[in-house]
């Protein structure tokens, strides 16, 4: 549980008697702290007081939101992607009551900013309008307020590190013969002639092309190998991506940008990470005055249904309305 907590894993446990107090009082002294709480839904109560049917009516309501399934998305005839891909639903809208909870690892693309609500767009094309608070509370993958020297070993452990949070890497590509006679072909007399893009073209022939993703982990390789990202801003229906951990040049994630500095101390920073981990849990993780169109954010949202109009859905996130479509809610 200790190490859930530090990896920002949120639980919610069922109680349905007291045979498991024991455990669950365990599992709260190694979960618990000043910014997180394991929330336990009590159904001790409903078991003693309601039928058989009842009871795991209640159960299934309290429990969805950590049911995992996996989906495939359907983008019609090869070649061609809609704006909003079709997803299987994970529950059958029918039965849709509000009070339910619901939960979604998002990641969000910001497509319009205005006075009260910011509009973003999902990884499956889908149009969200999030409070503005909420989206602080999102990890962002371009924003930093800070900047920290690494050497190549952190970099590369950082970067294993990452789990589902976004981030923005830059690196260079490995040397590929056909594509440097390509880009040497393609350049003009008159290119040539400019000596910033003549010194660009030689690192890039000699080290390599420079590449800047944002992104989220896929799976994570040894120290100095190559992890595999998803790459977040692309429209590609192929959207895996490679990263070399011994080409990085440095890193954003968790508002903190991390640079490349040969010779730099094998060390993290402890001071730093201890203040940090102290923040209090309701202070943005950004700042948000410098939020702007095409930022890709993301973070777990967990969502209690108040009320429906149509195919929209009104909710609760920690204690903020946010406005969303079912179908979304369903996915």
């Amino acid at each position: 549980m200790k190490k859930f907590a530090q990896m920002d894993v949120n639980f919610s446990i069922i109680r349905v008697n007291r045979n498991v107090d024991k455990m669950i009082g365990v599992m709260k002294a190694n979960y618990d702290s000043d910014a997180r709480k394991l929330e336990v839904q009590d159904l001790e109560k409903a078991v003693l007081t309601k039928s058989n049917a009842e009871v795991t009516k209640d159960f299934v309501a309290k429990t969805s939101f950590i049911i995992s399934k996996a989906v495939e998305a359907k983008t019609g005839k090869k070649g061609k992607t809609s704006a909003a891909l079709k997803l299987e639903a994970l529950w059958d809208e029918k039965k849709f009551e509000c009070g339910q909870w619901c939960s979604s690892l998002a990641y969000y693309n910001v497509t319009a900013i205005d006075a009260k609500k910011v509009t973003v767009r999902n990884s499956y094309g889908h149009e969200l309008e999030v409070s503005k608070d909420i989206l602080e509370k999102m990890h962002s993958a371009g924003h930093f307020e800070k900047e920290k020297p690494m050497n190549m070993t952190e970099l590369a452990e950082l970067l294993e590190s990452m789990g589902d949070t976004c981030f923005t890497v830059n690196f260079r590509k490995k040397v590929d013969v056909n594509q440097v006679e390509d880009k040497l072909y393609s350049t003009s007399a008159k290119q040539l002639s400019d000596k910033n893009y003549l010194s660009k073209l030689a690192k890039d022939v000699i080290e390599g092309e420079e590449c800047t993703l944002v992104c989220h982990l896929v799976n994570a390789e040894a120290s100095l190998g190559r992890s595999t990202v998803i790459d977040l801003t692309t429209t590609s229906a192929n959207k895996f991506r490679q990263v070399d951990h011994r080409t990085i040049n440095y890193i954003i994630y968790s508002n903190c940008k991390y640079i490349l500095k040969k010779g730099a101390k094998a060390k993290r920073g402890d001071e730093d990470d201890e203040h940090d981990h102290k923040k209090n849990k309701d202070e943005p993780l950004w700042d948000f005055k410098k939020l702007e169109v095409g930022d890709t954010f993301s973070g777990t949202s967990y969502f209690r249904t108040v009320s429906e109009a149509g195919d929209k859905v009104e909710t609760k996130s920690q204690g903020v309305a946010i406005t969303i479509s079912k179908d979304v809610l369903n996915t």
